[in-house]
């Protein structure tokens, strides 16, 4: 036998905007439950609160609750609340699109605090630090490959999602190298003689800073 219930449109508007509520409020997928922000106003009060009291990394325990009173304890972590850091400058200042280009960032409050390596992002390519500092004023991040030649946005986060910064990095394409003229010379000596060398190829001005010619071990600086 099957039975047809008839139910008042105003009624079904209502519950399905309660689901909706709910499901904004938690989302529960593979025992996962992900917490998104409710009420934006109160919310904001709160984080602002926090960003008020937080000048040092305070460690907090985590419980959720699906009725408002009984919470039950995330036994084995702890959640963190920090400052983001303060990014001060890059070096070096470009890198070939090729990628694999140590990066030191300079700045303030460059640390983990324990909750896993840092991490870098070169435009829209997300790296991990390869070095934290222990003294939290720089890291190193590996370059990642670029498509093309230009300007990135370089931002630091600590926890993998919330980044931060706004430093450049200068990407530029591999130059192609022909020839050189001379071929030799006179080993140098006097720093006020040395022998002019002129080496020819394309691709040399696809890098805004300067460039450095090396001689086995010893760096010029093109004239």
């Amino acid at each position: 036998m099957m039975t047809t219930t008839t139910t008042n449109d105003d009624d079904v508007d209502g519950d399905e905007k309660d689901d909706d509520s709910e499901d904004d409020a938690y989302k529960d997928e593979d025992d996962k439950l992900t917490i998104d922000d409710g009420d934006d106003d109160d919310d904001e009060a709160i984080d602002n609160y926090f960003l008020a009291q937080v000048d040092t990394p305070v460690m907090v325990v985590v419980s959720i609750s699906f009725n408002d009173q009984n919470f039950h304890l995330v036994e084995q972590d702890r959640f963190t609340f920090y400052q983001n850091p303060i990014l001060v400058l890059l070096y070096p200042a470009g890198g070939p699109n090729v990628g694999g280009t140590s990066v030191t960032i300079f700045g303030q409050g460059l640390q983990s605090f324990g909750i896993g390596r840092m991490y870098c992002s070169f435009g829209t390519n997300v790296v991990r630090t390869t070095t934290n500092s222990s003294t939290q004023d720089q890291i190193v991040c590996s370059s990642p490959h670029s498509p093309s030649s230009g300007i990135a946005l370089v931002s630091v986060s600590l926890n993998g999602q919330d980044f931060t910064g706004a430093l450049f990095f200068d990407y530029y394409m591999l130059p192609a190298l022909s020839a050189l003229s001379p071929m030799g010379g006179p080993p140098i000596r006097d720093p006020q003689l040395y022998t002019s060398v002129t080496i020819s190829g394309s691709g040399f001005s696809s890098f805004h800073g300067s460039a450095l010619c090396r001689f086995d071990r010893r760096r010029w600086r093109r004239r």
